[in-house]
């Protein structure tokens, strides 16, 4: 068994599609905190909260509607270089009106406390919560466009 340093509920290695099987069995329909951490650092690369864990981390491994700056750190290093951990499961946690930001409260506040914790270089933000309003610096757009983004030179549905 793995230890870690800090709270640790649930870990994922391996994280290839070959292993979605056994990580569906133990994300899906829970709620909670999680991050991505680099399997040769030891850093906590990247801190979020999903109130369906499977879903997202599905969406991150496979690229869509994931941060950009982690899907360029997967292509760099390859996903085996990482492990998702589930930091705190939010028992309990229902779905109501669509999981508006004023019920995402509780979770988002969990999620700010392991974003103060670890400081992950991989989050766009440092406040949890959704991108609305948020302007992307010019640098940061840089480097996202072009042959930086994992979809350059695909089609749409690839």
């Amino acid at each position: 068994m793995i230890q870690f340093p800090f709270n640790v509920a649930l870990c994922v290695e391996n994280l290839h599609l070959d292993t979605l099987k056994v990580a569906r069995s133990m994300l899906l329909n829970i709620a909670g905190v999680y991050g991505f951490q680099n399997i040769k650092t030891g850093e906590i690369v990247y801190v979020g909260s999903a109130v369906n864990l499977w879903v997202r981390f599905y969406q991150h491994i496979t690229g869509k509607k994931s941060n950009q700056i982690l899907q360029n750190a997967f292509a760099k290093h390859g996903l085996a270089q990482f492990r998702f951990l589930v930091f705190e499961i939010i028992p309990d946690y229902k779905t109501i009106n669509n999981c508006n930001t004023t019920h995402k409260a509780p979770l988002l506040a969990v999620e700010q406390l392991y974003l103060d914790t670890f400081k992950p270089r991989y989050n766009i933000l440092t406040v949890a919560g959704s991108l609305q309003g948020y302007k992307h610096t010019p640098e940061s757009l840089s480097k996202m466009s072009g042959e930086n983004n994992p979809m350059f030179g695909k089609k749409s549905g690839e």
